[in-house]
């Protein structure tokens, strides 16, 4: 925000230069991963018992699986012979808008 205000200051004429274009910005900092303890983990699933979502909840825990990659699973990328799921597509939001593409690695899958 301070960068826009001194562009419009020096597009008006006030100043020469904006100081902002010296200043490198600050790379954000990656979150630091949590995962589930075991107490915390029965407790989602005895939580989420009888939801119409229970078997998502128990692949995305046990699996790793990306929410979008979750959510773009369809029932044929289960194989049930030999119990693994193909990721093929993933579903992501944009802006609000829906937008289905392809996992970043076509090589994952899940077994159980």
């Amino acid at each position: 925000m301070l960068r826009k205000a001194f562009k419009q200051a020096v597009l008006w004429g006030y100043m020469l230069r904006n100081p902002c274009d010296a200043v490198a910005r600050p790379k954000p900092g990656r979150k630091a991963i949590r995962f589930f303890t075991a107490e915390e983990t029965n407790q989602l699933f005895t939580a989420a018992r009888g939801d119409r979502l229970h078997a998502l909840y128990l692949l995305a825990v046990s699996s790793g699986l990306r929410q979008g990659e979750l959510f773009g699973l369809k029932w044929r990328d289960v194989d049930w012979n030999v119990g693994a799921v193909a990721v093929q597509r993933t579903i992501d939001d944009l802006k609000g808008t829906l937008s289905v593409g392809e996992p970043e690695d076509r090589e994952r899958s899940t077994s159980s």
